[in-house]
Parts: structure tokens; sequence; C-alpha cells
């Protein structure tokens, strides 16, 4: 997550803009976020384009980093680790239904995956969506 900017903070305060939908913060209802937090990532964070609901993948009751867009090149290039990342988020197990879904994603022509890193312990994280 990168520092809000000048321009960012003053968006919010003259026109009560948000970046980041609240409710799209978090991938699973087990991190206990903290209100200044959450209002810093949806206030003052700009945010990303997804074709759908964008969501804010959240690690060790913090916001995660957005790493950024992948298809199935970016996730060979980043490896293992991204790939189960995105693997378990679809919640498909290995198999013919996996192998066609990562085959066929594209980091801009869709189904693209979001990848996060925890900003504590490293971990990646993960959502896909088709447009």
């Amino acid at each position: 997550m990168s520092r809000p900017s000048n321009s960012s903070l003053g968006a919010h305060q003259r026109l009560g803009a948000t970046f980041i939908d609240e409710d799209s913060i978090g991938l699973d209802a087990e991190e206990e976020l903290d209100e200044a937090l959450v209002a810093e990532l949806s206030q003052r964070t700009p945010g990303f384009n997804g074709w759908q609901q964008e969501r804010w993948f959240t690690h060790c009751n913090d916001a995660g980093e957005f790493i950024g867009k992948a298809g199935h090149a970016e996730l060979l290039a980043l490896g293992a680790e991204a790939m189960t990342a995105v693997q378990d988020a679809t919640g498909l197990e290995d198999g013919p239904q996996w192998h066609t879904f990562f085959s066929a994603m594209d980091k801009d022509h869709g189904p693209t995956s979001y990848l996060f890193r925890c900003r504590h312990c490293s971990a990646l994280g993960a959502y896909q969506d088709n447009h």
C-alpha cells in the first residue's frame, strides 16, 4: 500500500471521494481491521480497476500491498506461490478444470488475477475476476 498523496487526501476531504469500497476490503472475514486502516485504504489509497467489484487482500490484520494484475504468463514468471494463491482463491482442485482456467488467464482480457503481498509476513494473496 503506497502512501496517500496530498491530492487523494484533498479529494476525500473536499468531495467525499473514496477510492476503494470499504465493503471490498478483506477477502475473508477473519481479519480484525482497525477503523483507521479502513479509512486510510478507502479514502486515501489509490485503487485499481478490475472487471467487476475490486477486492483488497488483508493479512496479519493489515492491508496487503497490491502487486498488480496477472494472467497465465505473469503467474508462471512469479512462480508456484503466486499460482497457489490464485488457485486457492478459485476453490478449484488441481485437475482439468483448474488447468483449463489457468491456461485461459490473461492480465488484460480476463479471466484476470489480482495479486497482493502481506506487508508483515510476505504471504501472497489473490482473487480472480472475469469480464
